[in-house]
């Protein structure tokens, strides 16, 4: 992360990213401009496909849970769950 801000810093880089991870990057020199009318996008948590632990398994699960739940909010938005957990 400490590169990234150089780089932005630096004049060199710009970061698209959510809002909570804007708000860690802030910097005097730096600026936040919120992009408000952007199509909201699909996301996606990298696992390994052997990693058994039940912590990272529970997480895929309240994740999927979550998203389907977001879904259902937003009848506009479509198919955001795939994959396997």
């Amino acid at each position: 992360m400490d590169e990234g801000i150089w780089l932005i810093a630096s004049g060199r880089a710009i970061c698209v990213g959510p809002q909570s991870v804007a708000e860690t990057l802030l910097r005097p020199g730096l600026v936040i401009v919120p992009i408000s009318d952007a199509e909201p996008v699909t996301i996606a948590i990298a696992r390994r496909i052997d990693d058994q632990r039940a912590s990272v398994r529970a997480f895929g699960h309240l994740a999927r849970a979550h998203i389907r739940s977001m879904d259902a909010q937003r009848p506009t938005r479509g198919g955001g769950v795939t994959g396997r957990v």
